[in-house]
């Protein structure tokens, strides 16, 4: 019986070799970067960072002082990266001024489709 018993602990997987291999092997085929992007607005003169990516878009309003906080305005699933600065233009339109008339994005980089 203790041979049994031997032989069926080698042919399952043990916890702790399962547990130490999955993460690296998760890391090694799934790039987190692709889907953190982020893209930052100057929208009439009110700084807005969106995060994330299509279908799940996160936007934070930015602070001179380089704090963040939630946004109170959502993003469609379906909107795609190039169009967020024309999405919070037509959103935010009521707040442009003769002063803050236009909606520019002001990274690019990391905010590539």
């Amino acid at each position: 019986m203790p041979q049994a018993r031997a032989d069926e602990q080698k042919m399952l997987p043990s916890s702790n070799n399962h547990t130490r291999r999955s993460p690296h092997l998760f890391a090694w085929r799934f790039d987190w970067r692709s889907l953190m992007q982020e893209c930052r607005f100057n929208i009439f003169g009110t700084l807005i960072a969106v995060r994330g990516s299509q279908g799940a878009w996160r936007a934070f309003y930015l602070g001179t002082e380089g704090k963040r906080r939630p946004a109170d305005f959502i993003i469609p699933d379906d909107i795609q990266a190039d169009a967020l600065c024309e999405y919070l233009a037509d959103l935010f339109h009521e707040e442009a001024t003769q002063r803050n008339n236009t909606a520019t994005q002001i990274t690019t980089p990391a905010c590539e489709a």
